[in-house]
């Protein structure tokens, strides 16, 4: 993600920063409920902490928890998270965004308060911090699964369209098959199927879907 702090100049786009919230064995987070945000650092930005914060700072991970999530009548969506600390003043925060942000690159525009105190969290963009999150590959785990151990063959390749599914664009070459489709009027979904694995005419594909925790396994079966 990027981020914009009032009173620093620009916007941040450290390849540190990152949030995450992919339930694993073992790991506290949870999907879409408990995740993990790190605030990268930019020359550009306050030295040590963030947003006065002495807990969050530049390079360190902390562990949020989603406690409600409502939609007005006019689109704008609201959250309320917590994390761990014995300051009661930092130890919740608001967010606001849209559920009308439509664009190619599914970028999600949120704005978040410094502190407890929300009632001056009108939209994104009079937040005194500003989130920009784009979806992004788990370099942990997906982009070991995006390395093709096969190929497929060669008559596929090409752009095809996928008329069952709505607004769909397929892209096919010897080891990929990349679909974009549209979910909905908002937002769109970008899935890999690598493969993995052939046998005759069978072929193991691993499915990654950009910005999605899951790797899930299919087999497709092309006759050449």
């Amino acid at each position: 993600f990027e981020y914009r702090i009032v009173g620093s100049t620009g916007v941040c786009r450290s390849p540190n920063n990152i949030l995450k919230a992919c339930q694993r064995q073992g790991s506290p987070l949870r999907d879409n409920s408990v995740y993990e945000q790190t605030f990268g650092f930019c020359p550009n930005f306050f030295e040590t902490s963030v947003l006065q914060e002495p807990n969050i700072v530049y390079g360190k991970s902390n562990i949020w928890r989603c406690y409600a999530r409502w939609v007005a009548d006019d689109g704008t969506v609201w959250a309320a998270v917590e994390y761990d600390t014995n300051m009661p003043k930092f130890k919740y925060r608001c967010l606001t965004t849209r559920i009308d942000q439509q664009n190619r690159q599914d970028i999600i525009q949120w704005g978040m308060t410094v502190d407890a105190d929300c009632k001056n969290l009108k939209n994104y963009f009079t937040a005194p911090i500003r989130l920009i999150l784009e979806p992004a590959f788990d370099p942990e785990t997906q982009l070991v699964e995006m390395q093709p151990t096969c190929k497929l063959p060669t008559n596929y390749s090409g752009n095809w369209f996928y008329p069952s599914e709505y607004q769909t664009s397929v892209h096919i070459n010897s080891t990929h098959i990349y679909m974009r489709r549209k979910k909905d009027d908002y937002t769109y979904e970008d899935i890999y199927f690598v493969c993995r694995q052939q046998q005759l005419s069978r072929y193991l594909m691993a499915v990654v879907t950009r910005g999605q925790c899951e790797i899930d396994f299919m087999c497709f079966e092309l006759i050449p």
